[in-house]
């Protein structure tokens, strides 16, 4: 595959802990929620929209190296569950710095993106894509979102075609040892 195809994003995977977390609150709140995959996404949802399909794919992969290289892996932590205003989508809200951070480098770089009416925000689903009911509410409310700091070491460019996102690209860059340690 040389040219990216439609509808395309980018995205922070969340390491194990979160992901079998998320997984184990969507079980329970909103299965319909079961097969999308557990991260925070740097673009298509909000900020800048989907990758204009047609751009060269190696192009796309070289940037996003470049770009990100010296950033993976890095730590982060969550500040709650909470929803997108006026919605009940409900989801796990990280510390935002080092997510818009990278939403910035995207957005600045050459990459082409269609518009997103949406501005930033970085957030990981939990659930909304079902009604929520008053039992489900209360089992979000009273779930304590993962504490401590979490690591993301990985980036994935995914397709969501119908609802069925499938992984074109991942890059998980290795750290070298810093000198002198063992």
């Amino acid at each position: 595959m040389n040219k990216i195809p439609n509808k395309c994003y980018i995205v922070a995977n969340m390491p194990k802990e979160i992901s079998d977390w998320v997984i184990s609150l969507r079980q329970k709140v909103d299965p319909a929620l079961l097969h999308m995959p557990v991260e925070i996404t740097l673009s298509g949802s909000s900020g800048v929209g989907t990758l204009i399909e047609g751009q060269n794919f190696d192009r796309i992969k070289n940037l996003l190296v470049d770009s990100f290289a010296n950033t993976l892996p890095f730590e982060f932590s969550f500040r709650g569950i909470t929803t997108f205003p006026k919605t009940e989508i409900y989801y796990l809200d990280p510390d935002p710095d080092i997510f818009r951070s990278m939403h910035a480098k995207l957005a600045e770089s050459d990459l082409e993106f269609k518009e997103s009416p949406f501005p930033y925000s970085p957030h990981c689903s939990v659930a909304g894509f079902t009604p929520i009911t008053d039992e489900t509410r209360a089992i979000i409310r009273a779930a304590d979102s993962p504490k401590g700091k979490h690591t993301v070491s990985s980036i994935s460019i995914y397709r969501n075609e119908k609802m069925n996102p499938v992984e074109l690209w991942r890059y998980e860059p290795k750290k070298l040892p810093k000198p002198g340690s063992s």
